[in-house]
């Protein structure tokens, strides 16, 4: 007996639960049920709400949480951001970036591009190779777990010039605005 979903290219996966639209019972038990952070901007840029969360798990623990997050671009219309925390072999990051592959190691090279604070410390952030042209995928590492940073469309990695801090909703209520219901989760 397993509680694994089974994908045809990947083998046995963890199941994928979202929920959107959100609310703060619904960011809660998310948060603690998760072995990974459950990243969430604080504060959000201007205008940005959140647009649902998942979690990747069953019973034993979540093994990957995601945000996603909506608002407007800084080069102008809507953008949307989706942060995930997960841990290796998950797979969740990938998928969402339009990757084949399950891990971060597996689309970086070079140097680090951009950085995000996560709890309080600086995190380097590497460009993900592949993805399709419609979004960017960064990818690093905090708390033990693979951070990814996806964004649609590739434009609005212009948010990046703002300073983005990241704090884990495991610890600590996090305020933020409720949105409409992310497309981006909902079609993971």
């Amino acid at each position: 007996m397993s509680s694994a979903w089974h994908c045809a290219h990947h083998g046995d996966v963890a199941p994928l639960h979202v929920v959107a639209p959100v609310g703060e019972r619904t960011v809660d038990a998310v948060a603690a049920q998760a072995r990974v952070p459950l990243w969430m901007l604080l504060p959000p840029p201007v205008g940005w709400t959140l647009g649902g969360v998942a979690r990747a798990g069953d019973d034993r623990g979540t093994v990957a949480t995601a945000a996603a997050w909506s608002g407007p671009s800084p080069v102008g219309g809507p953008a949307d951001l989706v942060v995930v925390a997960e841990e290796p072999g998950v797979g969740l990051g990938a998928r969402l970036a339009g990757l084949p592959h399950v891990d971060a190691g597996d689309c970086v090279v070079g140097a680090p591009v951009e950085r995000v604070e996560a709890r309080g410390r600086p995190v380097a952030l590497w460009a993900c190779t592949g993805t399709p042209d419609d979004r960017i995928a960064l990818v690093g590492e905090a708390d033990a777990a693979w951070l990814w940073l996806v964004v649609w469309p590739a434009a609005a990695e212009a948010l990046f010039a703002e300073r983005l801090v990241l704090t884990d909703a495991r610890e600590r209520a996090v305020p933020y605005q409720p949105g409409a219901a992310s497309p981006r989760l909902l079609a993971s």
